[in-house]
């Protein structure tokens, strides 16, 4: 852990060993809460060290004590524990690793554990329940047990340090001195009244030492006198209670028969104990009696303990006792700490210090300093050598809950915790860490607190018991407003009032609350005045968008703006002055957990807002061009930012107020990250804590230093400069086991005891007198990490599975989510058919009450109109789903118009609801459910019907039985009511609500449905029964979508909210999902409703999804949907142009980047398509798709390759064994789909292919990959184009003008942002279309060169050579001279040293020459040579062309090279030399070729040695012209990662060719040069 503790958590209570130390090197040790804490006291520091806090795998440690030898070999730096579960542990004290372990107490209890020795060996001694006491020598694993039957529970064990194989045990009153070696008893001490708390040997370093006085041997004349006459003391007649005979030096007798006392000296050794009644006892164990009895007072400063009436008993006092020297140190229950002057039969007691307010627990010394903990969570510490208060440290007994520091005074911060107190630390202070403690008048644990920003030393705060109050930090004063909230509350802030023209009679500043999902506010002037709530003063037209489930708010830095978080994830920003709505971002899409406005200079805010959600991404918003134009209601469906890389939900956020735009996180991954957001880049991560993390906060006067806390009872100080990690890591291993406990066990509090402490608040158990012996038993295991435990088997009553009540329903519903969709697109339809937009069915079930005739008039006519309303309903349905099939999935079929027709009947009229329930009853009947048969009768209310024909084929069942009351219908009531809620406890919730429907309590039979969640009966029962009632039907249909929601049934949730109506409900349910169906109806609802912007939106988030999956087939339908977003139309067809040319990429060895004219770049995204094509162009040339090539001779590659009928994803068994040989990159066989979900599945870049392996299938984030070859799939073309040029082609062809290209430009750079940094390799080649697309739309050469600068960082921040070398070459498919490939945009004579080219140039060579080391350093690149013989090139002409057609010159002939002087015999040409003046003469000589007749610059994986050398030499001189252009060696690229320089690459290159040794040192050293 890189980091320290600042305040650590408190010992546990009532207990007087949960603290232990060693006064030998100054080792301190705590069992606190569910930890140990190591401490390191010396005179020489102000406060105690934290040396390390040990975890205990989340259960709470009772007892701990270190071992009291430093000098131990085996276990010098170890600690004994024990806790929860009964499992005695050792830590190493320097790792917190567990060393040894068992578990022996036989399920029972362990209440002290402590050090011994038998022999030399060191053991750990246990004690417990059922009299046990446990032998244990960790080194060996083995152990002894011992039973006293007489001791029904052993409370506490102290080993005699000068004799470590004797003990003694506390067991109620009783003291018993065993040895630990055989388990005998050798003494019995009996003088307690109360059980035994605390015990203390005297630690005095010789034998003859004695902790009394030299008065003490001073004859008593009072006692000798009463000896010699005979008499003795009387006894009192009433036991003495614990508050009588304060102090008493008379009060003193002798353990023996005669009750005389010897004034010769006692030899020891001595033992001084305590107990509940605050009696102490020292003790002479050699005499085998009490020397000394003395009563411990209330308190020294007067105060008076309240009488105790006799039916409650006498009070646990706890006395805690430590040595001194011959000094004996104790406390009074009110925290005061005593020093004793001890004397044979008396003592007195001088009060040292009163530093705590309650009672003390433990003391215990070391050296001259006397360390006391007690119930105020203080540590103080005393110098009993000068008499002085040396150091105090504050504790926390809960984990904090909140941490604030004052604007005004930066060195006072405060904590809340859930121990309902406030703790305010001052930094600036002499005294280290000095802290005030508010905890009066506070009522619950603090969640929230707030700093006024003008008024010093005012604190606004939020308990979990709904107050909300401030206090002042100087005085301490509590002032509590009247109560609003009735549960938690979770945020306060102070405030200028919203709305002043309405809040007129408010003060200036006011205190903002959230709680019960609402938030109000209160003037600090008027505590008893009514809140107002926040929601009543928003505008008319504001207030029907407003979020209802509200889970955070903030306001802006200057108070303009108020962010409002809602529990779907949707955030709204308000105006102050007005609240006006600004803004709603539709970007999140679960539950805000907290909004943070990024802290800037009031004059000329940002207006940056980061959100932290129950989602583990960040997301940062850019919002000062929305805000500061003013325009009112416009809706954002991107953030500007991401930051990807918690494992968990992110809780909390905070600003740096040092460096701008340095984000901390804080999340329940058990970890905190900071983040650049202007890179988006982590920068570190801090591990320091073991549970979930709630807050993290930056020091206002310190920019290295980090303040943060988690569910571990305390706070830590870290520093970013000294952490090591950068990301949370996959095998955290503290978050895995924390998760299984988590959801193994609940949270253990802190009043929560064990055993021992339990029977502290029982009464006092009777001692047993009788004679006590040791009953021994023996059992000796051989292993220290055994345990036993015995699995108890609980029985489980589990219900009968739940039939369905609507069969046939779930039958025809059980399609995949498309189905709902249409379901939705048809009841919208239907909706607007009917002429019901808007208002749903609030006239649905409404009935005029007229004369019989003209009911059955109505009637009539409705029946005749039902055959009509069928055919008309058919067709419709027909319509919509022909026209909305789109939405299908890839293998889905459509559903009948019957099917879709008997859904919608559920939400229709009341004729379609009961010709469902007809259908639904008949298959129940069909199938022999007559129970559910009976129950949809009555809710149908054709019940007498059902009852009749069931008596007269004798099927009644008790539920008919009991609707045919035969007494009396008051009595058929009740006793239906009452059989009802019998059948409701026994969890037959149906035929309980079921009885309430047939005596007419409809409302309540509704609402137990809907408790136990049975929505669709209660649902039923609500329309059939109560159809007029519109309120109740909304009512159990808002239910029914909150649990839908909750269990992540959207498309269920919005099919409800539209049959009532609620469309925009329904729309921005569908929104949280991310598919691209989903998106797309969501955007037709908001259409429907008339939002058009949200339409819009919903929209274009569709199309990103779908193009980010690469689901093409979805986004021209989609277009036809929405020409309003025919401007996404330009980025599909480039993102369609570019993974076209990256499927048909040589598998193997070449990379080719032209695209043939007349090829279509749609006709392989269907497989099956492109291989029925492929087929077809085979027979008809009859040589197979490379026949073309081979008769041409054209191709050299397609003699090396064999065409195959396998997927684009599958290597045949020729292409596999090739492969194999060659060990050049090759695909896996997994689908393009598995590659993309491993590839996402890891963080960051992990997903890609390493940079040392170019498989450019994988590398293509693509569904489909073409055929091997670039132009082996199809037929050979005569023409060529670029990239650039088809692009601009297929946008002509698409309908894309050059007049248009201004608007579309706008509409994508306001839908794309360009801030974030890709996760996948899906989403990098969407972000590179995007960019491409802006460079060729930007109306100004500078804007293209920005666009072409954001394409390169994207590949460059992927930080892989293979996505670098596939842009690169796209871009410039002819080489790094020729630029008209670009456009005319950077066709200049300045355009090689635009930066932007720069660094494209840079990145073309460089990816070239790492994918080349990658491949010198793999294994297969050297099999290949090896087998070709290392042969190379056979002639000179063939050099000469390859290095020619390399490097983009004309031809060179042989005579040329020969007047040069070239050596051009067959053995020289294979010679780095001879290459290397091949290169230098071509340069010199020949002239480059023109851009319409340069030949593709493809990229070939080299074979041999000679085409490495060629290829090499033609990278290195690119390198060299861009030098001499005074190019940097790598161009500075906003986040640039991964590409390691040419030099490098080189060496690396170098240093293989020269360990191979397959080039001699020249050809080496040339390269060098």
């Amino acid at each position: 852990m890189s980091g320290n503790i600042l305040l650590p958590p408190s010992p546990n209570w009532f207990m007087c060993d949960s603290v232990d130390c060693r006064s030998e090197d100054g080792l301190m040790v705590t069992a606190s809460f569910k930890s140990i804490v190591v401490y390191h006291v010396t005179p020489d520091e102000r406060l105690p060290k934290i040396l390390k806090m040990i975890p205990y795998n989340n259960k709470k440690v009772f007892v701990v004590r270190v071992c009291p030898n430093a000098n131990d070999p085996d276990f010098g730096h170890s600690v004994a524990s024990t806790g929860e579960g009964g499992e005695v542990k050792v830590h190493n004290l320097h790792n917190g690793t567990v060393t040894a372990h068992h578990n022996h107490q036989q399920d029972s209890s362990v209440n002290g554990i402590c050090w011994g020795s038998v022999g030399d060996e060191a053991v750990v001694v246990s004690v417990g329940g059922g009299g046990r006491m446990i032998v244990w020598q960790p080194k060996f694993g083995v152990h002894q047990m011992f039973t006293f039957k007489q001791f029904k529970e052993i409370s506490l064990v102290e080993v005699n340090p000068k004799s470590p194989s004797q003990a003694v045990l506390a067991a109620d009153r009783n003291i018993a001195l065993v040895s630990i070696k055989d388990g005998k008893v050798l003494t019995m001490l009996q003088g307690h009244d109360y059980n035994v708390y605390c015990m203390k040997w005297y630690p005095g370093e010789e034998s003859s030492s004695s902790p009394f006085t030299e008065e003490a041997f001073v004859t008593n004349s009072r006692a000798e006198a009463m000896m010699n006459t005979g008499k003795r003391t009387p006894k009192p007649s009433h036991k003495p209670l614990p508050n009588e005979g304060d102090n008493n030096k008379d009060n003193w007798r002798n353990n023996n028969s005669n009750n005389s006392h010897d004034a010769t000296p006692s030899t020891g050794p001595f033992l001084a104990s305590s107990d509940y009644g605050r009696n102490v006892l020292v003790w002479d164990l050699t005499a085998k009696k009490f020397v000394t009895k003395f009563n411990v007072p209330f308190s020294t400063s007067g105060y008076k303990k309240q009488t105790v009436g006799k039916d409650k008993g006498v009070d646990k006092q706890h006395i805690p006792l430590a040595w001194h020297n011959t000094q004996l140190l104790s406390s009074t229950i009110r925290g005061e700490l005593l020093n004793w002057t001890l004397w044979p039969g008396s003592a007195k007691y001088k009060t040292l210090h009163h530093l705590h307010s309650r009672v003390l627990y433990t003391i215990h010394v070391i050296g001259d300093q006397a360390i006391t903990t007690g119930q105020d969570r203080y540590f103080r510490g005393y110098d009993l050598s000068i008499g002085s208060h040396s150091f105090s440290l504050p504790t926390l007994g809960g984990f904090s809950t909140s941490l604030s520091f004052c604007p005004q005074d930066a060195n006072r911060l405060a904590i809340g915790s859930q121990e309902n107190s406030l703790r305010i630390l001052n930094f600036g202070g002499e005294i280290p860490l000095q802290t005030l403690t508010v905890w009066q008048k506070i009522k619950g644990k603090i969640y929230t607190l707030s700093w006024h920003p003008e008024h010093e030393g005012r604190l606004l705060f939020g308990t979990a018991s709904g107050q909300v109050g401030w206090t002042d930090t100087a005085t301490g004063h509590i002032s509590s407003f009247a109560y609003y909230h009735q549960k938690s509350v979770y945020k306060v802030e102070w405030a200028p009032r919203v709305c002043p023209q309405n809040l007129d009679k408010l003060d200036n500043w006011c205190a903002y609350s959230f709680g019960d999902k609402e938030i109000v506010i209160r003037s600090p002037s008027d505590l008893m005045a009514d809140p107002v709530v926040w929601r009543s003063l928003l505008p008319e037209s504001v207030s029907t968008k407003a979020p209802k489930d509200i889970t955070e708010f903030s306001f802006s830095p200057d108070y303009k703006f108020l962010a409002v978080g809602a529990f779907d994830g949707q955030v709204v920003v308000y105006r102050c002055s007005d609240l006006a709505l600004m803004v709603t971002i539709l970007v999140v899409r679960k539950s805000v957990q907290h909004l943070l406005w990024q802290p800037t200079e009031p004059q000329n805010p940002p207006y940056i807002l980061a959100v932290g959600s129950n989602e583990h991404k960040i997301y940062i918003f850019h919002l000062d061009t929305i805000l500061n134009g003013n325009v009112e209601d416009e809706v954002l469906t991107q953030a500007a930012g991401e930051l990807c890389g918690h494992e968990s939900r992110v809780v909390w956020l905070a600003w740096s107020p040092h460096n701008t735009g340095i984000l901390a996180s804080a999340s329940y991954d058990h970890t905190i990250q900071l983040w650049d957001t202007n890179t988006g880049k982590p920068l570190v991560n801090y591990r320091g804590h073991t549970s979930r993390v709630f807050r993290v906060e930056f020091s206002p006067l310190d920019t290295d230093l980090m303040y943060s806390f988690a569910e571990e009872n305390c706070v830590h100080t870290w520093r970013p400069s000294l952490q090591t990690y950068k990301t949370p890591s996959d095998d955290n291993v503290v978050l895995k086991e924390y998760k299984k406990e988590h959801e193994a066990s609940s949270t253990v509090s802190e009043d929560s005891l064990p055993s021992r402490q339990a029977k502290e608040k029982k009464g006092d158990g009777n001692s047993n007198k009788d004679e006590i012996r040791s009953d021994t038993c023996v059992n000796v295991n051989s292993s220290s990490n055994s345990s036993s435990s015995n699995s108890s088997e609980v029985g489980s009553n589990k219900k009968a599975a739940f039939k369905s009540f609507f069969p046939k329903m779930h039958s025809v519903a059980a399609h995949k989510k498309s189905f709902h969709h249409l379901i939705i697109m048809n009841m919208l339809a239907q909706q607007q058919a009917e002429g019901q937009q808007g208002q749903g069915t609030e006239k649905r079930g409404q009935e005029t009450i007229t004369n019989s005739s003209e009911e059955d008039l109505e009637e009539e006519n409705e029946l005749e109109n039902v055959c009509e309303d069928e055919a008309t309903t058919k067709e419709r349905i027909t319509e919509v789903s022909e026209k909305y099939k789109c939405l299908l999935e890839k293998d889905g079929e459509m559903a009948s118009p019957d099917s879709f027709s008997y859904v919608l009947n559920m939400y229709g009229s009341l004729e379609q609801m009961d010709s469902l329930l007809a259908d639904e009853i008949q298959v129940h009947e069909s199938k022999g459910n007559v129970s559910h048969a009976g129950l949809m009768h009555c809710w149908r209310g054709s019940l007498d019907e059902h009852i009749t024909s069931a008596a007269r084929h004798k099927k009644l069942t008790p539920f008919l039985v009991a609707a045919a009351p035969h007494v009396s219908f008051k009595l058929g009531q009740m006793a239906c009511e009452a059989y009802a809620d019998q059948l409701v406890e026994e969890g037959d919730v149906i035929a309980g609500a079921t009885h309430l429907v047939l005596i007419n309590k409809i409302k309540e039979a509704v609402d137990i449905l809907t408790r136990h969640k049975y929505f669709r009966e209660a649902y039923t029962v609500a329309r059939c029964r109560l159809g007029y009632d519109d309120e109740l039907r909304a009512t159990v249909i808002k239910k029914w979508v909150s649990c839908s929601i909750y269990d992540g049934n959207y498309d269920l949730a919005a099919t409800l909210q539209l049959s009532e109506g609620w469309l925009q409900e329904a729309a921005r349910t569908l929104s949280r999902r991310v598919d691209p169906g989903s998106l797309f109806v969501a955007g037709q609802l908001y259409k429907a409703a008339g939002r058009e912007e949200l339409a819009q939106a919903m929209g274009t988030a569709a199309l990103r999804e779908a193009a980010l999956r690469q689901d093409f087939t979805r986004i021209e339908p989609f277009l036809a949907h929405m020409p309003e977003l025919n401007w996404f139309r330009a980025i599909f067809c480039c993102l369609q142009v570019l993974l076209h040319v990256l499927r048909k990429a040589d598998k193997q060895t070449i990379f080719s980047y032209l695209i043939k004219s007349d090829q279509d770049i749609e006709e392989v995204e269907n497989y099956e398509e492109h291989k029925d094509k492929l087929s077809k162009r085979k027979k008809q040339d009859g040589t197979g798709s490379h026949g073309a090539a081979r008769a041409s001779g054209k191709d050299e590659r397609s003699n090396e390759k064999k065409s195959t009928d396998n997927k684009p994803w599958e290597l045949g068994e020729t292409e596999k064994q090739q492969s194999d040989n060659t060990q050049t990159p090759q695909t896996t066989n997994t689908t393009p789909q598995q590659q993309v979900e491993e590839n996402e599945g890891e963080n960051g870049h992990q997903g890609m292919t390493t940079e040392n392996s170019p498989k450019t299938d994988e590398a293509i984030p693509c569904e489909i990959n073409g055929e091997c070859g670039g132009g082996d799939v199809l037929e050979a073309a005569e023409e060529l184009e670029t990239v650039v040029e088809r692009v601009r082609r297929e946008w002509k062809a698409r309908g894309i003008t050059q007049d248009q290209h201004n608007d579309i430009y706008k509409a994508v750079t306001a839908n794309f942002s360009t801030q974030q940094l890709p996760t996948s390799l899906k989403q990098l080649w969407l972000m590179v279309s995007v960019a491409v697309t802006e460079m060729l739309l930007s109306p100004s050469p500078t804007h293209s060169h920005k666009h072409l600068h954001t394409a390169l960082s994207h590949v460059q921040a992927w930080g892989k050579a293979d996505q670098a070398l596939h842009l690169t070459h796209l871009l410039l498919p002819k080489g790094t001279q020729d630029l008209s490939s670009l456009g005319p945009a950077f066709v200049s004579k300045d355009g090689t040293d635009l930066p932007c080219i720069k660094t494209l140039s840079w990145l073309y060579h460089v990816s070239e020459l790492s994918l080349l080391n990658s491949h010198v350093q793999s294994e297969g690149f050297w099999s290949a040579v090896q087998a070709e013989g290392n042969q190379g090139m056979k002639n000179v002409e063939e050099l000469t062309e390859a290095i020619s057609t390399k490097m983009g010159f004309q031809a060179t002939s042989i005579k040329t090279l020969e007047e040069s002087n070239v050596d051009v015999s067959a053995e020289k040409i294979n010679g780095a030399t001879s290459v290397e003046v091949i290169i230098t003469h071509i340069e010199d000589t020949n002239t480059t070729v023109s851009p319409s007749t340069a030949p593709s610059k493809d990229f070939k994986l080299p074979q041999s040695k000679m085409d490495l050398l060629v290829a090499l030499h033609s990278c290195l001189n690119g390198l060299k012209r861009q030098q001499q252009q005074e190019c940097p060696e790598q161009p500075q690229v906003e986040g640039s990662s991964g590409f390691s320089s040419p030099k490098k690459l080189l060496q690396e290159i170098v240093d293989k060719l020269r360990s191979e040794g397959s080039c001699s040192e020249n050809e080496l050293l040339s390269l060098l040069d």
